[in-house]
């Protein structure tokens, strides 16, 4: 969803770009501190943040999240780093299974938007990968459908043929092949997770697929359709970056290179893991999921260490 955000935001600031009003100027944030709730407040059981350096030049992290209003919990879940000065962005995945060492029953991570929507995600997400999450971005999934609609369409290799039937009036049938996906065909694409790999093979085909759906989104012939694109944007995307926010990091999204410059990564696991009765929970594996942190979101000019996350291990 990431790509779907900025892209949208690279698309709607051309236009101010061509026009030549230059973005306002934003103050650098605080450096992040780990001993304060997403709500602001004192946590008693956090630990203070380790006295380490922020890379500067506006290196910023993002959560990504995308919702379905139809149920309670977080469809997608990312990660993303996007430094500014070498014009890199970094997308990491974590698969909606990840089992998190919380007081629910089912100790997915996906099911924290249902326990507290985006803010209790916040606080997990950022209790998992070792620093507080700057941003924010809530992207319903009825936006992603839009857009491609609004796009004309993307072509796109669907890797297998994908059938499901929720029983709810959701439909999966599409054939693999390169075809001319519309809006509810893409959604379809996105939401299988009938893979012999099951949640890693959906976030391996999402990611493909946001990558084109960029590609598509920058052609000259969809700039004209800024005003609908920024409609779309403003109906399902909330988010707490605040609207110099905004333009500023469009304007410096002008600068990547889709093809070159973006790196998307799935943290690695285990996805048969059972626990308590509950079946397919996906346990990270601590090292090399730290070593994936390190490489392409953390923060600080320091690695990240283990210590700092909160990786759960049952066995």
């Amino acid at each position: 969803m990431f790509l779907v955000v900025l892209s949208t935001l690279i698309v709607t600031l051309w236009c101010v770009v061509q026009f030549g009003f230059g973005p306002p100027s934003v103050a650098e944030p605080s450096p992040p501190d780990q001993s304060v709730s997403p709500e602001g407040a004192a946590d008693p059981q956090a630990a203070p943040a380790p006295a380490l350096e922020r890379k500067g030049d506006w290196y910023q992290t993002f959560l990504l999240v995308g919702t379905d209003d139809g149920n309670g919990n977080a469809d997608t879940i990312m990660v993303a780093s996007f430094d500014t000065k070498n014009h890199k962005v970094g997308v990491i995945s974590i698969p909606r299974d990840t089992l998190v060492d919380e007081p629910r029953r089912v100790k997915k991570i996906n099911g924290a938007y249902g326990a507290g929507g985006v803010e209790e995600l916040h606080r997990e997400v950022s209790e998992l990968v070792g620093f507080r999450v700057d941003h924010t971005i809530r992207v319903d999934i009825a936006a992603f459908r839009e857009m491609v609609d609004e796009l004309g369409g993307v072509s796109f290799y669907v890797p297998c043929d994908m059938y499901h039937n929720d029983g709810a009036g959701f439909i999966i049938n599409l054939k693999e092949g390169t075809q001319w996906l519309d809006g509810e065909k893409a959604l379809q694409l996105v939401r299988y997770r009938g893979y012999p790999n099951a949640d890693l093979g959906r976030i391996q085909t999402q990611q493909k697929f946001l990558g084109e759906m960029a590609k598509q989104l920058l052609k000259v012939s969809n700039l004209g359709k800024i005003n609908r694109f920024a409609e779309i944007f403003d109906r399902n995307v909330e988010t707490d970056l605040s609207l110099p926010d905004l333009i500023y990091f469009g304007t410096r999204a002008l600068e990547v290179n889709f093809s070159e410059d973006v790196t998307f990564a799935t943290l690695p696991g285990d996805g048969q893991v059972h626990h308590n009765g509950v079946k397919y929970y996906y346990q990270l594996f601590p090292q090399e999921t730290l070593d994936m942190l390190n490489r392409l979101v953390n923060p600080y000019t320091a690695d990240l260490t283990l210590e700092m996350t909160e990786i759960y291990q049952v066995q």
